[in-house]
This record gives structure tokens, sequence and C-alpha cells, in this order.
């Protein structure tokens, strides 16, 4: 697979939330993915992934504080969110 080299910017500010909104089928998750290989990386296209937070909304928190360091020093994602 080819990859296509992006002009999009993304120092990300600390601790604040950031949307990336794109049309389907654009790169968008491949992009986040080469960027910060090191972040926890939730892809709700995963049906048990995304059951598993609608089931229990609290395991996102409990996730985060087990790995306080890796949560506090690379950006969280979400991917697919509806």
């Amino acid at each position: 697979m080819n990859s296509i080299n992006r002009l999009l910017n993304l120092d990300l500010p600390a601790e604040q939330s950031v949307f990336l909104w794109g049309p389907r089928k654009t790169g968008k998750t491949i992009l986040l993915r080469k960027k910060f290989p090191q972040s926890i990386f939730i892809d709700f296209l995963q049906t048990d992934t995304f059951l598993e937070y609608v089931k229990s909304p609290f395991f996102l928190r409990e996730r985060l504080l087990a790995r306080k360091k890796l949560a506090k020093k690379y950006p969280v994602i979400i991917d697919e969110v509806h």
C-alpha cells in the first residue's frame, strides 16, 4: 500500500480534547496510528470494544488510570465515535 505524506500539523495542545473530522476512507486512522504509535488507541469499529464501553463507561477511566504515565505522555485516541 502506498502512503501519502500529509501536510496536517498534529501538534496537539496538552490536556485538551481534539476532534479530527473528515470523510470516510481518507486515512485519518492510519495518520493517527503513524503519528502516535505509543498512544492508547480505542477503536469503536471493533464491536466487542464498543459494547464493552457502552455497557461499562467507567472502564475508560479505569483503563487510563491503570496506564497513567502513558495516558499523560501521549494522546488517547478514540476512533470511530458516532
